[in-house]
């Protein structure tokens, strides 16, 4: 290419001269940068506490939270725009914070996971719903949320209206004769203290939550049989729902790209966000009202299978979403009921799957180290076996 180029020149030059005219210089074009590859994430959060402070930020996920790794608590954390660890120098040993996980980790010990928003937070914040009015009331707390006693689910709720605030879905201050048995609550916690019945815990704010959100696997055709994922709020305590379609009230359901869809178009094991509405409706498994529906955009990727023991090796195509460093990986369902469809949709045995097979695999955010690592997915699909 240099020697064309100084060919090139000589030769304009020569033209030049016998012309007699003087060619204008001609700007070289400018540099285009390559575009940044979008990664896409699993936006999972989780608060935590900070346990070190100093060059290398440590916390460990609060009890009943989101992990990462559900064997593991601690967990550097890992800047997803810059790789470096995060940084902040105002905190201190004890101070509480809400983590996103973008889904990719590293296996180091503890593990790095990458991070895109890491927040400050007064306290922790405890998701449930009022089982019992009086004073003081009696909540259950929603699994994935923090649980100030290990094993405990129902606590009494301590406050006076004087010094807490209590407020209502849109904000507004109310009292607390207008919060009802069954209503989901937001409690800002302030402390506990053990009795011989129940825990009792102190709310610093009381917040009354009309249209909370949570997120479930869709189990059947048509999109109207849902599972609730691990580590969410629960509507009625229970793991199954079916939607309720109204004829003229039916839920507002959005594709990944929020583009307007309907129950029909969602597939089997396509993850969405449902917003509660509030009611059910009496059937087996439990109806329940929603708001809307929305499908959540999780990392795909493309792998080959290796090896098929307890558990299934994979390794990930070249220009694929890698959740760590590597492409090699044991593959499993176990935390989520993993969903497994062969190449005619229908559903099968994660250990069916064939040595050789391509297959696509939605995957969920969570893993466990190891030689190689072990990740978690929702969803498996068979595109090809050899």
């Amino acid at each position: 290419m240099k020697y064309i180029c100084m060919s090139t020149i000589a030769i304009v030059a020569l033209a030049g001269c016998a012309n007699e005219e003087v060619l204008e210089p001609i700007e070289p074009a400018p540099k285009v940068e390559a575009p940044t590859p979008d990664i896409p994430s699993v936006d999972l959060s989780f608060q935590a506490i900070v346990t070190e402070a100093n060059d290398t930020l440590l916390i460990d996920a609060l009890n009943g939270e989101y992990h990462p790794s559900p064997s593991i608590s601690t967990y550097q954390l890992i800047s997803e725009t810059t790789g470096e660890n995060v940084v902040m120098e105002e905190l201190e040993v004890g101070d509480y914070l809400e983590v996103t996980y973008n889904g990719r980790f590293e296996q180091s010990n503890p593990p790095g996971i990458f991070v895109s928003d890491v927040t400050s937070i007064d306290a922790p914040i405890i998701d449930g719903w009022v089982k019992e009015r009086g004073t003081p009331l009696v909540i259950g707390v929603s699994e994935g949320s923090f649980h100030p006693e290990e094993g405990a689910t129902s606590y009494n709720l301590d406050f006076s209206e004087a010094e807490v605030d209590v407020t209502d879905w849109q904000g507004r201050n109310i009292t607390a004769d207008k919060i009802y048995v069954g209503n989901q609550i937001r409690v800002h916690y302030g402390g506990s203290s053990k009795s011989e019945d129940m825990t009792t815990i102190k709310a610093t704010r009381l917040e009354d939550l009309r249209e909370p959100t949570f997120e479930a696997r869709v189990t059947t055709e048509y999109g109207t049989l849902i599972e609730v994922l691990d580590n969410q709020f629960r509507p009625d305590a229970g793991t199954w729902y079916g939607i309720i379609d109204q004829d003229e009230d039916s839920p507002d359901v959005f594709d990944e790209n929020d583009q307007e869809i309907t129950l029909a178009d969602l597939e089997i094991a396509d993850v969405v966000e449902v917003t509660f509405l509030g009611g059910f409706q009496d059937s087996e498994p439990l109806g329940l009202f929603a708001k809307a529906v929305r499908k959540l955009d999780k990392p795909q990727f493309e792998a080959t299978v290796m090896e098929v023991n307890d558990d299934v090796l994979i390794n990930i195509a070249e220009d694929e979403y890698l959740p760590s460093d590597t492409s090699t990986y044991e593959l499993t369902g176990k935390e989520q009921n993993l969903v497994v469809l062969n190449e005619a949709q229908e559903e099968i045995h994660l250990l069916d799957l064939q040595e050789g097979a391509t297959i696509e695999v939605t995957y969920e955010g969570t893993f466990n180290l190891g030689t190689p690592s072990q990740i978690f997915a929702h969803k498996v699909q068979v595109v090809e076996n050899e």
